[in-house]
């Protein structure tokens, strides 16, 4: 939610379609007043109907959220944990950066970490008995 100028709005909207693109927003207008007035659409047409032509009066502008990303998956969890622990880290210590980078669980990372639980050997180098 932003409280714009009218002034300054057609290039407020200008920058949303540049930074955040085609998301959905209202511009508000006069809101809880005689002549309240909302538009809304995608930010591109959003600004095609307001551009040279600035409103009237208080403006509020509400921006639609980003789309929420599709959750890495466990292989790729482990990935990114095996190139920390190429830096240096220990395994332990990768799984949880990578689980709380990605709100995943440390525990789960690291036992995918430590493959088929079959020997010592599945242990990944850098834990003790591993390799």
């Amino acid at each position: 939610v932003v409280f714009e100028s009218p002034r300054r709005l057609e290039s407020l909207v200008r920058d949303v379609v540049k930074e955040l693109g085609e998301r959905r927003i209202a511009v508000a207008r006069e809101l809880t007043k005689l002549h309240e007035e909302v538009i809304r659409g995608r930010a591109s047409e959003v600004l095609a109907r307001i551009e040279g032509t600035p409103p009237r009066g208080e403006v509020v502008v509400v921006i639609e959220g980003a789309a929420e990303l599709e959750p890495p998956s466990i292989d790729e969890l482990v990935e990114e944990a095996r190139r920390l622990i190429a830096t240096g880290l220990r395994a332990r210590e990768a799984a949880a950066a990578v689980a709380a980078a990605h709100g995943g669980s440390a525990n789960a990372v690291y036992r995918a970490l430590l493959g088929p639980a079959d020997g010592a050997d599945a242990r990944p180098a850098g834990e003790p008995g591993g390799p």
